[in-house]
C-alpha cells in the first residue's frame, strides 16, 4: 500500500507528466510513447521518488531522444521539481546520481536533492 504522502507526490508527478500511470508491476510510466519509466519497488518516501526521477530522467533530458522531446522532458522535470535545470546540468546529474540507478540511495544524494541541488554533493 502506498503511503499518503507518496500518493500526494505521485499526484504532483501527474501534474507535470499528464500521461503518467502506474502498472500492476509498480512501474511509474512517465512518457508512454518513448517508454520512459521508473520502478517504484524500492521507493519508500517522497525524497526517493524525486531522486530516482532525477537519476533516470536526467539521461533522457540530454541524450537518447530527439531534441524536441528532450526539451519537453526537461520542461516537465523542471515543472515537477520547481527548478530551472539546463541540459548541461542534467548531464552532470545523470553522472552524479548513477548509484541511485543501482538502487543505492546515499546520504550525499539526499544532500544534493534537498540542499538546493548543490553539485558539490555529486561524484563528478
Amino acid at each position: 500500500m502506498i503511503d499518503k504522502r507518496l500518493k500526494e507526490e505521485l499526484e504532483n508527478v501527474r501534474i507535470a507528466f499528464p500521461q503518467t500511470f502506474i502498472t500492476l508491476d509498480g512501474e511509474l510510466i512517465l512518457e508512454p510513447k518513448h517508454n520512459i519509466w521508473i520502478l517504484l519497488g524500492n521507493v519508500n518516501d517522497v525524497r526517493q521518488i524525486k531522486l530516482k526521477m532525477l537519476a533516470w530522467l536526467s539521461y533522457y533530458c540530454c541524450n537518447s531522444l530527439e531534441n524536441k522531446q528532450q526539451e519537453k522532458l526537461l520542461t516537465q522535470m523542471n515543472k515537477y521539481l520547481n527548478h530551472d535545470f539546463t541540459k548541461q546540468e542534467m548531464s552532470l546529474i545523470y553522472q552524479g546520481l548513477k548509484a541511485i540507478r543501482n538502487n543505492k540511495f546515499e546520504s550525499r544524494h539526499y544532500l544534493f536533492g534537498f540542499g538546493g541541488y548543490d553539485f558539490k554533493y555529486l561524484d563528478l
